[in-house]
Order: structure tokens, then sequence, then C-alpha cells
């Protein structure tokens, strides 16, 4: 193996862990809460949200509250996803 810690493999668009630090804000969702209901920790969750890139296997797990936002900022372009998540979130 590449001594990578699983999970933390190949990232998808950058913007999504923007997406995915919105829209857990947004549902009043901890990272320890997003981490658990994946089988991850918070501070993976944490890790994703600090380089703003979400593995895309990471994203096909989030609950669908979640998923749906970061799903959007990596399918179509991230900064028109990011800025009606802006919205959402002021």
């Amino acid at each position: 193996m590449n001594g990578r810690k699983k999970g933390f493999g190949q990232s998808s668009m950058p913007g999504t862990g923007e997406a995915l630090r919105m829209a857990r804000v947004y549902h009043r969702l901890t990272m320890r809460e997003i981490g658990e209901a994946i089988g991850m920790t918070g501070a993976a969750i944490h890790y994703y949200e600090k380089i703003d890139s979400v593995p895309d296997e990471v994203i096909a797990k989030l609950p669908k509250t979640v998923r749906a936002a970061v799903a959007a900022a990596s399918i179509e372009g991230h900064e028109d996803a990011l800025a009606r998540l802006r919205r959402l979130t002021k």
C-alpha cells in the first residue's frame, strides 16, 4: 500500500470542502456527526474542509441533506453552487 490512510484518496473538484462546511453548518451538524454517519472521524471531515476537496467516494457516503450540496459543487461549476450556498447560510 502507499502508506496513505483509507479515505484520503483521490480528491474531487476543489470547492467541495467549502460546500461540505457550508451545508454542514446550514443543517447544524458537527464534523463529528458527519464523520460518525459515514464511518469516519470528525478529524477526517475537518481535513476535507481544510483542504477544500472531498474525495468522490466520500461524497457518495455523505448524509443525503449534505451530499446534494457537495455533489452540486463537484458536478456543476462549483462557483455557482457555492454562491447559492453562501446565500443560504447568511
